[in-house]
């Protein structure tokens, strides 16, 4: 209604006008919440009254970089070297799209930024399970399915080399003791 001469809105992130008017308006978070957020210019409204009303953004300089890096194993290593060289104080996120796995992927990273001002928030390895759910065909359905077929088709889906199968089934059936062990426990206190 034109009677009101601004109007703050809500809890979005991103700072915008309402249908195009300036004091219409969600003011924005002044700090980069989340990863996503990472590249947005964050600003401040100031708002006057008088003589009307006026509305001024103010920018919030970044007190804190965030990035997300992504790619295979090699890829990571040149982006992360690069960041080191800068010296720059970055909060990252990483996620690996390699189709070797890499059991040791934060030991690998957290070597790749030691000394550096470098730190690593999140680490994203959504693929194999994204790849391993589309694999499953109509016939079958993942209810269907016991847990070492699962992990079977977690491996075809990623395409492991056959010589590496082995080894990872013996670590999948060691978690689920572990686990299996853990539940037991569990249920006894």
């Amino acid at each position: 209604a034109p009677c009101f001469d601004y109007v703050a809105l809500g809890h979005l992130h991103v700072p915008q006008q309402v249908a195009g008017r300036a004091h219409i308006r969600y003011s924005g978070s002044p700090l980069a919440i989340g990863f996503g957020e990472a590249m947005q210019e964050k600003s401040v409204c100031v708002v006057s009254f008088a003589p009307a009303v006026e509305v001024t953004l103010v920018p919030v300089p970044c007190f804190q970089a965030l990035l997300s890096l992504r790619g295979d194993w090699p890829t990571l290593q040149t982006q992360l070297a690069n960041l080191r060289a800068s010296g720059e104080a970055v909060w990252l996120e990483v996620e690996y799209t390699g189709a070797e796995v890499l059991g040791d992927l934060r030991a690998r990273l957290d070597r790749e930024i030691a000394g550096s001002a470098l730190d690593i928030l999140r680490i994203r390895n959504t693929r194999a399970s994204a790849q391993a759910l589309t694999s499953i065909t109509d016939d079958s359905a993942l209810a269907d399915l016991d847990v070492h077929e699962v992990f079977t088709l977690c491996l075809a889906a990623r395409a492991i080399p056959e010589s590496q199968h082995a080894e990872l089934r013996q670590t999948y059936r060691e978690a689920l003791a572990d686990l299996a062990e853990a539940e037991r426990h569990d249920g006894a206190l």
